[in-house]
C-alpha cells in the first residue's frame, strides 16, 4: 500500500510533493534490486541445485512456456549452465519474447539476432519485468529502448553483477495495488500477450510457490480470461494445499486443480525430480 501510495499522482497534492514522493518509490524499485542482488549473490554461494538444472534441461527439451512474476535472474544463470548455446558466446535473452540492446558495447554483435527465441528452448515470460532489464524509469515509457545488462551468470567463479549505469533503473513492475500504468510500455504488454496465448495451448498448467494473493487482480483476470478450456490440469507445487483458494479465485469446471505435489517440505525441487524421471 506505501509503494502503491508513492507511485500515484494524487489530485489534492501540489506537483512539487507528488514528484518527490515519485522519486522516493523510484529509490525504493532500486532497493528492491539490491536486496535481490544480495539474495542471489548468497544463493551463488552454494553450487546451482542439481534439481533445476533438471528442471530447465526438461523445460528445454520439451519447448516449455515457463511464466514468472519474479524479478530475479536464477533461471536465466542456471539455464547458461544447462545449454550448448553460450559456447557459441551468445546471451540468455534468447528466452525473452523479444528482442532488447545489451548494455555493454562488446555485446552489439549479439543483440536483435531475431524476435523469437530458439526454437529448440523454452520461452521465459518475465510478466513483472526484471531486475537486468533497465530503463529511464519515465512515468510514459511509451515504446522506450529496454536495455539487457549481465546480471545473468551468478554461478559463475567471478559473478558480474553490477550494472555500472546511473542514468537506469530497473523495469520492474513493483508490488503495487495499481499496476496499469507499467503495463504501458508495448514490451511487456507484448510479454503478458504471449504469454496469454501460451496458456490458452497449454494442456496443462504447474503452478509453482504461487498463492495468487486476492489482490493480484491482473493475475486473477489472466487466468480466468486466458483459460486453455474445460478440465485443464492444474497443478499445485506448494507449502500448503492451496486449492479451495483457487476455486474461489478461478472459474468452476475450468482448470481441474490437483494438490499432487504439495508437501510442507522442499516441495518444487520434489516436483522436478517427479517431472524429469
Amino acid at each position: 500500500m506505501a509503494l502503491t501510495y508513492l507511485s500515484q499522482s494524487h489530485p489534492w497534492m501540489a506537483e512539487a510533493e507528488n514528484l518527490r514522493n515519485r522519486a522516493l518509490f523510484l529509490d525504493l524499485a532500486s532497493a528492491v534490486r539490491e536486496v535481490l542482488l544480495d539474495s542471489m549473490r548468497k544463493a551463488a554461494q552454494r553450487p546451482c541445485p542439481q534439481w533445476l538444472l533438471s528442471l530447465i534441461h526438461y523445460w528445454e527439451s520439451t519447448q516449455a512456456q515457463v511464466i514468472t512474476l519474479n524479478y530475479d535472474t536464477l533461471v536465466e544463470s542456471a539455464a547458461r549452465l544447462c545449454t550448448q548455446v553460450y559456447f557459441a558466446g551468445l546471451l540468455p535473452d534468447r528466452y525473452y519474447p523479444f528482442p532488447m540492446t545489451p548494455l555493454r558495447r562488446e555485446w552489439e554483435e549479439f543483440s536483435l539476432r531475431s524476435y523469437k527465441s530458439d526454437p529448440a528452448s523454452f520461452r521465459l515470460f518475465k510478466l513483472h519485468g526484471s531486475i537486468n532489464w533497465l530503463y529511464s524509469g519515465s512515468v510514459s515509457p511509451g515504446a522506450e529502448t529496454v536495455y539487457y545488462a549481465a546480471l545473468d551468470d551468478v554461478w559463475r567463479p567471478s559473478p558480474v553483477l553490477e550494472l555500472g549505469v546511473t542514468d537506469k533503473t530497473p523495469l520492474i513492475v513493483p508490488p503495487v495495488a495499481e499496476k496499469v500504468v507499467y503495463f504501458q510500455h508495448p514490451h511487456v504488454r507484448g510479454m503478458w500477450r504471449e504469454a496469454a496465448a501460451a496458456v490458452k495451448c497449454a494442456t496443462g498448467v504447474f503452478c509453482l510457490g504461487y498463492s495468487l494473493p486476492d489482490l493480484d487482480i491482473t493475475m486473477r483476470f489472466f487466468l480466468n480470461r486466458n483459460h486453455p478450456g474445460n478440465s485443464t490440469p492444474f497443478l499445485l507445487v506448494d507449502l500448503r494445499d492451496l486449492s479451495d483458494h483457487f476455486r474461489e479465485m478461478l472459474p468452476q469446471h475450468v482448470y481441474d486443480l490437483d494438490s499432487l505435489y504439495v508437501r510442507p517440505d522442499d516441495p518444487v525441487p520434489t516436483f522436478a525430480d517427479r517431472l524429469v524421471h
